[in-house]
């Protein structure tokens, strides 16, 4: 019985979408015939107007001539009045004819009428001062002007004529055509039938498609095509009454890309989003299909395990999911370094259930991040300390405010010398509560967040205001200062700089801003200008870390430099043979550009040697000095203070 309703109610639908169809067909019909019967209608009578104006022009011009037959025979002003009233007796017909005619023909029948109307006007000046050659000169060039305009005007009604008749025989092959279509309505209104049967199964189908498709979409991410974070706690509920049933463990780990907000910042959103596909990608060929990749939002992501033996266990994991992950990826030609820090959570270990699985993997990412530690497993004895260190940011910016940060300063040397060569300002927070503060336990932080000019701007502001106070006291010490790669991006950077080397009256040549090789791979074009900017205002340009950040040197020899800084990671194995022949070859680069070349990392008199032979020219590390207050530096350089190390051991300083 079911069956049978089903079967009437499909065969009703059918029925009403063919009559619909039908109804609509013939009504398009009528209607379309309406219109067109109405449109033709007007046509003809424009067409009739514009034909009948035109037999009017004819008349003109032909009553114009024959005036002008009797004006050239007439020996009284009798007989000449007549001409005089039927010069320009055609103009107001051809000014409608403007308006209501767009032949391309009638401009030159227009100009060609003028020019009549003005030659028998001077035939009639000529003829009344008793001009006779001038009359018979203008009564020849009004015969040649008349008989050019009535032929003109014959051939425009001729054209005209040709269009009605045109316009009437395209009407009429239309209405033919409209004609064959009303007859073959009938057989059309079957198949459209047909065909909306058809269409509404179809339909349905695609409805039942969407419907799926929108429940994928609700459940993963449309950027990278993995699961998103609803999916991701819905299978880790799943997963912890299954564990809680079969007495086993579920690992959580917790994934945030390190300095993503640089490639977004430098590179563009776009390089940005190619790079959490490929982080993306990484993830799910690391993984085991049992397990679930998930991008919980921004650059964080979520691998879930529903089984794993232990914590030890789930460690091994997000090590190899790191090491698999930390490879350089091209993004639409670009190489960039992908670092990652992995915070890792075990059920029933540790948390009790998915709200605390996920707190805790998260809280474990942050130190992990924070320590620069890679990976690092959720413990509950460093709960409290890491929860302290998410509030640093909260605290931070009353640290700006009452003056908390502090600038400790390193020396830097030429190595031919052993001169002091300048000194990089390095920031440190003197906090309330725990004391002295490295960049290490906060500036990451700061780094990620939206403090990251307003810092910049505070610590620039101290460098140089230091710099003019050991002006004042008679040292000329040239400060380096280090710009995080969004402050690089922000295009007021070179104002503000410019207007603090001003407000201390700081020569530009003593301030030098290090920016690192990964802030420069941005837009070729815009990080050029940018630095050109700041070049314009005499401040020095240094790239730090030199060796880490994949720039082409073709791009290199591009950019407005005065130093490079090579990275600790090649100065510390210098004395190796491979690692001395990279800093050799930077340093001859630098040699053919005319930068300097800056050793930092110099721990021990053979890495000291070793950098100076390779040529580099400037030399900066705890071998010469470590980073001092401002004023413990002025105390050594005034009192003669000479380099630790023995290379240079002997050279006068300051």
């Amino acid at each position: 019985m079911m069956r049978g309703w089903i079967q009437r109610r499909r065969l009703t639908q059918a029925a009403a979408i063919f009559l619909i169809v039908g109804l609509f067909a013939l009504g398009s019909i009528a209607l379309w015939s309406f219109t067109e019967t109405t449109r033709t209608a007007a046509s003809v009578r424009q067409m009739n107007a514009v034909s009948d104006n035109w037999g009017l022009v004819s008349q003109s011009v032909g009553l114009e001539y024959e005036t002008l037959v009797d004006f050239l025979k007439a020996d009284d002003e009798m007989g000449r009045a007549p001409l005089l009233s039927a010069i320009g007796s055609a103009r107001p017909v051809l000014e409608w004819l403007k308006q209501n005619d767009d032949q391309p023909a009638l401009a030159n029948l227009d100009a060609t009428y003028e020019t009549y109307t003005t030659t028998l006007w001077q035939l009639v000046q000529a003829q009344h001062v008793n001009d006779p050659d001038a009359v018979n000169l203008w009564a020849q060039q009004a015969e040649m002007a008349s008989s050019s305009l009535r032929r003109q005007v014959s051939s425009m009604v001729s054209r005209e004529r040709l269009s009605v008749d045109v316009y009437l025989s395209k009407v009429e092959a239309r209405n033919k055509r409209a004609r064959v279509a009303a007859s073959i309505i009938g057989g059309t209104d079957l198949a459209l039938a047909l065909i909306c049967t058809f269409v509404l199964l179809a339909y349905q189908r695609g409805i039942e498609r969407q419907a799926d498709e929108s429940k994928h979409q609700a459940a993963h991410d449309n950027l990278t095509g993995i699961a998103n974070r609803a999916l991701l706690n819905q299978r880790v509920e799943q997963a912890l009454v299954t564990a809680t049933a079969r007495g086993g463990s579920v690992g959580l780990l917790l994934l945030d890309l390190n300095k993503f907000k640089e490639v977004n910042d430098t590179l563009g959103h776009h390089q940005g989003d190619l790079l959490l596909q490929t982080v993306a990608t990484r993830l799910g060929e690391a993984s085991r299909d049992s397990d679930t990749v998930a991008r919980l939002g921004g650059d964080e992501f979520a691998v879930l395990l529903p089984e794993v033996a232990n914590p030890a266990a789930l460690a091994a994991v997000a090590q190899r999911l790191l090491t698999h992950l930390q490879r350089p990826a091209e993004l639409d030609g670009v190489t960039v370094d992908v670092r990652a820090s992995i915070g890792c959570s075990v059920f029933p270990e540790f948390s009790a259930d998915a709200g605390e699985l996920l707190q805790h993997a998260d809280i474990a990412m942050y130190e992990a991040k924070r320590g620069r530690l890679g990976t690092k497993v959720y413990d509950p004895n460093t709960d409290s300390q890491t929860t302290e260190g998410l509030g640093l940011l909260a605290e931070f910016l009353a640290a700006l405010d009452t003056n908390q940060l502090i600038l400790h300063y390193q020396p830097k040397v030429y190595a031919a010398t052993g001169e002091i060569a300048g000194v990089e300002a390095l920031v440190r927070w003197q906090h309330p509560r725990r004391g002295l503060l490295q960049p290490a336990e906060f500036l990451p932080a700061i780094e990620e967040s939206e403090l990251v000019v307003q810092t910049a701007a505070h610590i620039l502001r101290m460098a140089v205001s230091q710099a003019r106070r050991w002006s004042d006291a008679g040292l000329d010490l040239p400060v380096s200062v280090n710009i995080s790669a969004r402050c690089l991006a922000d295009l007021k950077l070179p104002e503000t700089v410019g207007a603090l080397l001003a407000e201390y009256g700081v020569r530009p040549s003593r301030l030098t801003l290090e920016f690192t090789e990964v802030a420069l791979t941005g837009d070729p074009e815009e990080v050029v200008a940018q630095l050109g900017r700041l070049r314009a205002y005499g401040v020095r340009v240094s790239i730090d870390d030199f060796g880490t950040g994949y720039s082409s040197l073709s791009y290199l020899g591009t950019l407005p430099l005065d130093e490079v800084k090579i990275d600790r990671s090649f100065i510390a194995e210098v004395t190796d043979e491979r690692s001395h022949a990279i800093v050799q070859a930077i340093a001859r680069l630098g040699q053919a550009f005319h930068w300097d070349i800056v050793a930092e990392g110099i721990e021990d008199q053979s890495t000291c040697t070793a950098a100076a032979d390779a040529g580099c020219t400037v030399l900066q590390g705890f071998a010469i000095h470590d980073p001092v207050p401002a004023e413990d530096l002025a105390a050594w350089v005034a009192a003669g203070a000479r380099a630790r190390v023995t290379g240079v051991h002997h050279a006068q300083i300051g």
